[in-house]
């Protein structure tokens, strides 16, 4: 596909993700921590499951965010989507040598906050990549975990992520956790609790989004 071909189909796609959820019934909690680290400079790298995303998206475009994307065909496309939203993005290199730092490092100095699927592309479901721990240590980024959550839903059938679409004029909840801080250097072993600790976070944000939306019918 061309540039073209991915600028139309980001640009339509953004219109119908505003339009369809200008009608929802929002719910949120702890959205005023994430606009105070979002004020403070501090560099974070927010989370999410990848089943999140679209919501979370439409939720969180008038934040000042850089979403992390890779040069694929479908990098390209999510990168088109996000920026008609008014989200920056940063598409990265396929590989992750050296060219892949040196453009994260780039970008790092002008856009401290960062977003991706801490389970993304491509699964495995509901698993954080270590390598994004890794990271984050390197680049002094706290993490920060996302929820969302939505009743009625359209699941889409057949995708790993079991993404799940709220339907117009549904109830839909944002959650965020606290930042987690990681030292510069990680052994193996501090690699491996940090990775458990956001799926941990992850997986109550994702929870207390739920609870909300039960909460206030």
């Amino acid at each position: 596909m061309t540039g073209v071909g991915h600028w139309l189909l980001g640009a339509v796609g953004a219109v119908l993700l505003r339009l369809w959820a200008a009608s929802w019934r929002r719910k949120h909690h702890g959205l005023e921590q994430l606009e105070a680290q979002l004020t403070s400079g501090e560099r974070t790298l927010l989370l999410c499951w990848h089943g999140d995303h679209p919501v979370l998206l439409a939720l969180l475009h008038r934040h000042r965010v850089c979403v992390l994307t890779n040069r694929s065909w479908r990098g390209r496309m999510i990168s088109s989507f996000c920026r008609h939203l008014g989200l920056i993005t940063l598409e990265l290199p396929a590989d992750s040598g050296h060219s892949f730092l040196y453009a994260l490092r780039q970008r790092s100095a002008e856009q401290p906050v960062w977003a991706t699927a801490a389970d993304g592309p491509l699964g495995p479901y509901h698993e954080v990549k270590p390598q994004l721990v890794e990271l984050a240590a390197h680049f002094d980024f706290a993490l920060m975990p996302l929820g969302a959550a939505g009743r009625p839903t359209w699941r889409l059938k057949g995708r790993w992520d079991k993404m799940e679409l709220p339907l117009p004029f549904s109830r839909v909840a944002l959650a965020v956790g606290e930042p987690l801080r990681l030292p510069r250097q990680l052994s193996a072993a501090e690699r491996c609790r940090a990775t458990e600790e956001m799926h941990q976070r992850l997986e109550r944000c994702h929870q207390l989004a739920e609870e909300l939306i039960r909460r206030h019918p």
